[in-house]
């Protein structure tokens, strides 16, 4: 049951960022400054890239909640 909500949250996830990103290129604004990163977990550790030192902070951010999350699901399950 678990994997189907984990499976249904990142699924939502990726169409809500599909979402925002077709919605970017209506814009109207010409200096839109983009900035991008990711985090790909093998085991328990994350490897974390960005494109700059805010996008790297929120993305450690991002990486340690996933983590707090998980463990807190597999501790009440």
């Amino acid at each position: 049951m678990e994997s189907i909500v984990i499976f249904f949250i990142g699924l939502l996830l990726v169409i809500t960022g599909f979402f925002l990103l077709f919605l970017s290129l209506f814009l109207k604004e010409k200096s839109i400054k983009i900035q991008s990163g990711f985090s790909l977990w093998i085991g328990p550790f994350p490897i974390i890239g960005a494109s700059s030192r805010e996008m790297f902070y929120l993305i450690v951010f991002t990486s340690v909640l996933i983590f707090i999350l998980f463990f807190l699901l597999n501790k009440l399950w």
